[in-house]
């Protein structure tokens, strides 16, 4: 098992360094299997893979996922109490960094004030990750899943370790972190700063909390609006004597309670839907 481990990080190790070295770090518009990118990809700064961008293209921040991959490719070779240790430590590092890069810098220089305020102003852009960033994220996510099972979870099975991390990842990427973009949405002023004032007063907005809908007006807020009172129309009947289809004999059934209409009724009182009507084939004869 300690073998399959090292031959783990070892494989994505080395396809963790040839998306950097290789492929292109943003996205293209005719994406990777177009025919174009291979042949400018020297001269094209939008084109050329990370190693390019940082020491060519005068982008030094896309050194830093190369140096994670050096160091992963000198940590299958550590002693196994310290390999596990340094593979987690390692791809959780490159894969955070990556993917904050990518965010902090945008296609206007810094995405958050506070990052110019911190750093200066910065005179570059960036594109959305292409094939090269992809592959280096799967390679940092891989070997971190490597490292826990190298370190004893998931009973040291690299398969299940990588396939709960990935899930797990992708839940969080594409459930959790829109939900929390729109709720910090919420308290983000007109420059795009957090503040509170700006929170409590979306909170406090008459357009959720009005109850012109009680004084003759026409609608209220959105939080009372999602009330709903449902109304329900019975045809209910007494006991009945009818023949036992079997037998012949009469018996005597119980009384009928059949849902006959089904009315919405909103906040303010007036049917949001027109209402829904049942009928059935009942008879006191036949029973169904």
């Amino acid at each position: 098992m300690g073998r399959g481990l090292r031959r783990s990080a070892l494989i994505w190790s080395i396809l963790g360094s040839l998306g950097f070295l290789v492929l292109p770090w943003y996205a293209l518009p005719d994406g990777l299997f177009g025919l174009g990118w291979p042949a400018r990809m020297l001269a094209e700064r939008d084109l050329a893979p990370a190693v390019l961008q940082a020491v060519k293209f005068g982008r030094p921040w896309l050194l830093v996922p190369g140096l994670v991959l050096m160091g992963a490719l000198v940590a299958t070779g550590l002693a196994p109490r310290v390999f596990g240790r340094s593979l987690v430590l390692l791809g959780a590092a490159g894969f955070l960094y990556t993917l904050a890069q990518g965010f902090a810098i945008g296609l206007s220089g810094w995405s958050w004030p506070f990052l110019e305020r911190l750093f200066g102003a910065l005179d570059d852009r960036q594109l959305g990750l292409g094939g090269g960033a992809l592959v280096v994220l799967a390679s940092f996510l891989f070997l971190f899943a490597t490292g826990l099972a190298a370190r004893g979870y998931f009973r040291s099975d690299v398969f299940v370790a990588g396939a709960v991390v990935l899930v797990a990842v992708l839940v969080g990427l594409f459930t959790f972190f829109p939900v929390v973009r729109i709720l910090m949405s919420a308290a983000q002023a007109d420059g795009g700063a957090l503040s509170m004032s700006a929170l409590l007063g979306r909170l406090a907005t008459a357009k959720v909390w009005r109850l012109d809908c009680l004084g003759g007006g026409r609608q209220c807020g959105v939080a009372w609006n999602t009330l709903r009172q449902y109304q329900f129309s019975y045809d209910q009947g007494g006991p009945v004597t009818i023949p036992d289809p079997a037998t012949g004999k009469q018996e005597s059934t119980a009384g009928r309670l059949k849902l006959t209409q089904l009315l919405e009724v909103g906040s303010n009182g007036l049917a949001q839907m027109p209402a829904r009507s049942f009928d059935c084939c009942w008879s006191h004869d036949t029973p169904i």
